[in-house]
């Protein structure tokens, strides 16, 4: 429903994922796994110290620090969890998107490797729904005059005129 006023706050916010909020998520994944390496490294040195240590720590100590140490490394890996979660759900696409845009990449590809396309085979590679959106967004307007394509006029300006040999 649309509305129609003055509003004290944004009545639409766009989903769209704002630089400031990715590279943020960037800088906190990077110290979370910092975080977490330094915890794996204590609790490295903490067995070391309960197995090997001349001065050994007791076994009610080395249980309490290193449960201590996992809850957090647990807590880093929900965390880091959450923000992979949060990332990857605003740059999803749906099968058919995927294939779409691949098709897309390949046709495109195909293209601007040969100089001579042959066009049967071609077309029956590529999806024609695809080779449709290429056509339009480069065509603009496409002219025909007695049954016959009379000039082509292309999206960057450009206009391609035919001219026929009338049959004697």
């Amino acid at each position: 429903m649309l509305r129609s006023g003055k509003y004290e706050s944004d009545v639409y916010l766009s989903k769209h994922v704002s630089k400031d909020a990715y590279e943020q998520d960037v800088f906190e994944k990077d110290l979370l796994i910092s975080e977490k390496r330094k915890k794996e490294r204590a609790i490295s040195r903490l067995k070391n110290l309960y197995l090997f240590d001349d001065e050994s720590i007791s076994e009610k100590d080395y249980v309490v620090e290193k449960k201590s140490l996992s809850e957090e490394i647990k807590v880093i890996d929900e965390r880091l969890e959450k923000i992979e979660k949060d990332s990857t759900s605003n740059f999803t696409i749906s099968d058919d998107e995927f294939i779409s845009k691949a098709s897309y990449f390949i046709m495109t590809q195909k293209l601007t490797e040969k100089r001579y396309i042959n066009f049967d085979a071609f077309v029956r590679s590529v999806d024609t729904k695809i080779i449709k959106e290429f056509v339009n967004s480069v065509i603009k307007k496409i002219v025909i005059t007695d049954g016959k394509i009379a000039s082509i006029c292309f999206k960057n300006g450009l206009t391609h005129k035919f001219t026929y040999k009338l049959k004697e």
